[in-house]
């Protein structure tokens, strides 16, 4: 047992689990970093229908000034560079999210992170209609400037609050912060699309909402657990077992904040880092063309309604969570197996669940060649779907936590 067993009553049991606290609250703000990010490629469905639905309507001689938005269409090129506009905003973010967290602190940098995704949100409507393509574009990479906080705040998080023997279910219950990104804004934005707020709702509801998270986010997280005023002695302790009972804690991390120069040389230069690297490519090859491009293929290729779109690409996300959570996440942090063997969850679980992908995508590919169609493929792609996100959820926690390893 970490923590104590014995309580004096609910007050003190608040302030034994404080870093659950901080557990939920950053969850929530990664995962509205995801939402905001991923908003508006649900909403191009609903722009683009809007506009077909106006040029009928030109055409037939129906008056459709009243609309609160003139119509908005996108070439296909548009929208692909409108999708990449995150992930470039992301790479961009390399560069000083390291730095930035090092000198600054997390509290300060995800909050500025989330003041700048909510109010690009608030603002994505207006400036969908009346904003030139190229601006838009950059509007749109300065979401992926603020997404690129999302995995290091997931490393920083687990290790100054996360106790030693917690720390893989920290990582874990964090990574899942894209998929309630995803679990939340797509099946939000299909019922707002189809609504009579169509859908420059979307965006002025998860704005507003990622708003509200971040505030909390300030009000609540602390650098470092001992600067906590909510904090008990008991968990400080629990924690940072190495600080032995003493309650020693800064002797116990004397490294971590004072560190303010990053090695970069040495990072670029170790094949440890370069292997690591690879594997999160592959399974964000794995992983991406379900987040970026999930609610077309289900409305466009699948032929489901605006509506239900966002609810079937939910499902997906929400088996993605319980593979992490209670398949991946237990086996790493109880196998005494694993722990003798690291290699096994390091390398091979990661392999492993990556060429099950291999699998998966050539049998989603060869359904139309299999002349799988009407009701069967609808399923069976779902069915697929899911086995990819499962696998990806489950090898993600092992390579998770060899980022853990390396970094330290």
């Amino acid at each position: 047992m970490l923590l104590f067993s014995h309580s004096s009553g609910p007050l003190t049991a608040l302030r034994t689990h404080i870093r659950f606290l901080i557990l939920t609250v950053t969850l929530l703000c990664l995962g509205a970093l995801v939402a905001n990010a991923l908003a508006f490629n649900f909403a191009i469905i609903c722009i683009q229908r809007d506009h077909a639905e106006w040029v009928n309507a030109t055409i037939q001689g129906v008056d459709s000034s009243s609309a609160s938005y003139p119509p908005v269409s996108y070439t296909t090129s548009e929208g692909s560079w409108l999708f990449s506009a995150v992930a470039i905003g992301g790479l961009m973010g390399i560069l000083y999210v390291p730095s930035s967290i090092s000198r600054l602190g997390l509290r300060v940098v995800l909050t500025s992170a989330g003041a700048l995704t909510s109010t690009v949100s608030l603002l994505l409507p207006l400036a969908t209609a009346h904003l030139p393509f190229w601006l838009l574009f950059l509007v749109r990479v300065t979401q992926g400037l603020a997404l690129a906080y999302a995995m290091p705040s997931m490393l920083t998080v687990a290790q100054w609050w996360a106790p030693p023997a917690e720390h893989a279910a920290f990582l874990a219950i964090l990574s899942c912060c894209y998929q309630i990104g995803i679990a939340v804004a797509m099946p939000v934005s299909g019922w707002l699309c189809d609504s009579s707020w169509r859908w420059p709702a979307t965006f002025y509801v998860i704005g507003g909402c990622s708003a509200f998270i971040f505030t909390l986010f300030w009000l609540v997280y602390r650098d470092r657990p001992a600067d906590c005023r909510l904090l008990s002695t008991r968990e400080l302790v629990a924690i940072d077992c190495h600080s032995a009972g003493t309650g020693d804690y800064e002797a116990a991390k004397p490294h971590t904040r004072q560190q303010t120069t990053i090695p970069y040389r040495r990072i670029l230069t170790d094949p440890v880092v370069w292997a690591t690297v690879a594997g999160f490519v592959t399974f964000t090859i794995a992983y991406q063309p379900f987040a970026q491009f999930g609610p077309i293929f289900m409305n466009e290729v699948l032929h489901f309604k605006v509506s239900s779109s966002g609810v079937r690409v939910a499902i997906p996300a929400l088996f993605m969570i319980a593979s992490k959570l209670f398949v991946a996440s237990p086996w790493v942090q109880n196998s005494s197996w694993l722990r003798r063997y690291p290699k096994a969850y390091v390398i091979w679980l990661p392999a492993a669940t990556q060429a099950l992908n291999v699998v998966w995508y050539s049998l989603l590919a060869l359904m139309p060649v299999m002349n799988v169609g009407g009701e069967a493929m609808r399923w069976l792609a779902q069915l697929v779907i899911c086995a990819i996100l499962v696998g990806n959820g489950v090898g993600f926690v092992g390579l998770a936590k060899n980022v853990q390893i390396v970094s330290l």
